[in-house]
């Protein structure tokens, strides 16, 4: 099947803390005179049918990209999978194109090279990630994901040492 951006809801995940920025907002960031996001809202808005922002501070500034703006069903910032599985339970549509608000850089056609990759390897989920660091960190945030992904099929209520979620065992 090809990639049909009509059957794809984009989200820009902007919900974190951003404690190694020393707390100033990833997304707001500017660059070239621009904040960060206004470069991933470029990238992502005609790879999807409808796009909205993740963000659990400074909506208003968020809003000013002309997008919704939606917060973590959870209220302790427990990363980018919370901003993940509330997207979904708003997605309408087949996929969810997920993107970090601080990728200034993302590719016009991540959605296609994710949905062609996931459909190559007749995968759930297809995520970006960096082979050389690889076996430290998977870019969760840069990803295709179903909305009904059995990843969130059990209620997420758990948060590690490492700040990530974790799902209740069933």
């Amino acid at each position: 099947m090809k990639y049909d951006s009509s059957m794809v809801t984009g989200v820009i995940l902007a919900g974190g803390r951003a404690t190694r920025m020393g707390g100033n907002d990833k997304g707001l960031i500017e660059l070239a005179g621009r904040p960060m996001i206004e470069y991933v809202v470029d990238s992502m808005k005609n790879q999807v049918s409808d796009l909205y922002i993740n963000a659990n501070r400074n909506e208003a500034a968020y809003q000013r990209c002309g997008y919704p703006v939606f917060n973590d069903s959870r209220d302790d910032f427990a990363g980018p999978l919370a901003g993940i599985a509330t997207a979904m339970g708003r997605a309408t549509t087949e996929l969810l194109l997920v993107a970090p608000c601080d990728g200034p850089w993302l590719p016009q056609d991540l959605g296609e090279r994710l949905y062609r990759e996931m459909s190559l390897a007749g995968a759930d989920v297809c995520m970006a990630h960096d082979a050389a660091a690889c076996s430290r960190f998977m870019a969760s945030s840069a990803a295709i994901w179903p909305p009904a992904s059995s990843i969130f099929s059990t209620p997420v209520t758990a948060r590690s040492s490492s700040g990530s979620i974790s799902r209740d065992q069933p």
